[in-house]
């Protein structure tokens, strides 16, 4: 969501939303590209040798914690949606036994 990056990503969004809607130009300020209607990687730095996010790299740690099991495997996926406030997380694990 927007409010992930502060007060003024969440006005960005509106007026982009605006923007589209008069046919204008979509200032770009904040992200560096069109938010509204768009979905795109949590904008963070990538781990080169795994293609995770920062976001997506904590998702995994933390799941890794809570389940007290290094090994186990874990897929992360962290994106940026054009929606004001909200949180949503996608995790896969890979389990032993079912």
């Amino acid at each position: 969501a927007a409010s992930g990056a502060g007060q003024a990503a969440m006005d960005e969004l509106e007026q982009q939303a605006r923007d589209w809607i008069k046919g204008d130009p979509l200032t770009q300020d904040i992200f560096g590209r069109q938010y509204v209607w768009n979905l795109f990687s949590h904008n963070s730095d990538i781990d080169q040798a795994t293609g995770y996010n920062e976001e997506e790299t904590k998702m995994i740690k933390e799941t890794k914690k809570i389940f007290n099991e290094p090994d186990i495997d874990v897929t992360a996926t962290c994106i940026r949606v054009p929606v004001l406030r909200a949180h949503c997380e996608s995790i896969n694990l890979s389990l032993k036994n079912p």
